[in-house]
């Protein structure tokens, strides 16, 4: 995976509402695509794939209970602003120890049948 122009604007408000705009160009298994992340009214972390060659588009949109909901399950809570900050710099690439992979529905019954064997095995 590649990311190429990622341009970035963040910024957390005392009142606890961030504003963040980041758009960045990436390569998933191949495929170009077009990210785009903000956050809406300050709390609401929408994100925007397009696969280039096609325009097909996926978006989704997260508030921020449901962002630091799903990040205690993994059992390394983040709260709202960590999660966008990450985010941010896993769009831009600044390092890689966070990161960003797009995954099909085929790919999450992959790593689901993994957990489940080694839940099982053991």
């Amino acid at each position: 995976m590649s990311a190429a122009g990622a341009a970035v604007s963040i910024h957390a408000a005392s009142d606890g509402l961030v504003s963040y705009d980041q758009t960045a160009e990436f390569n998933f298994h191949g495929v170009e695509y077009s990210l785009h992340a903000f956050v809406q009214n300050g709390d609401t972390l929408c994100i925007e794939a397009e696969q280039k060659s096609n325009g097909n588009r996926w978006i989704g949109s997260f508030s921020s209970a449901n962002i630091e909901a799903i990040t205690k399950k993994t059992e390394n809570s983040k709260k709202f602003p960590v999660f966008v900050k990450m985010l941010s710099t896993a769009l831009a690439r600044y390092n890689d120890t966070v990161f960003i992979d797009l995954l099909t529905n085929a790919d999450l019954e992959v790593l689901k049948a993994r957990k489940n064997g080694m839940c099982h095995g053991m």
